[in-house]
């Protein structure tokens, strides 16, 4: 299970490529492991081609041509606001709900 702040990184794998801006419609991404840090090393084949790796981190797109290696650490935590609605809504509910207003 899924819990933001737990400071895990979430590692998943897709079938194609375009499936990653589709997940929340299609949903055959697969979760593989939860922990960290990461490092992967890429190995390239004996007929010279590229090697293109597609990854996303954190929201962030990232497309690597002939890639060495990468690692994926946390290197920092961000506290965000959210907003947390009381009882059951759906997600038509929650975007018609109006704006939180917040002095601090």
């Amino acid at each position: 299970q899924f819990v933001h702040g737990d400071g895990k990184l979430e590692v998943v794998t897709l079938p194609l490529i375009a499936n990653i801006a589709m997940d929340k419609l299609v949903h055959q991404a697969r979760k593989v492991c939860s922990g960290g840090p990461y490092f992967l090393e890429y190995f390239h084949g004996e007929d010279g081609a590229e090697v293109h790796a597609f990854f996303e981190v954190d929201g962030e797109f990232y497309h690597a041509i002939n890639p060495e290696s990468t690692s994926v650490y946390l290197f920092k935590k961000l506290q965000v606001l959210q907003r947390i609605p009381t009882g059951e809504t759906s997600d038509e509910e929650w975007f018609d709900m109006p704006d939180v207003t917040c002095s601090c």
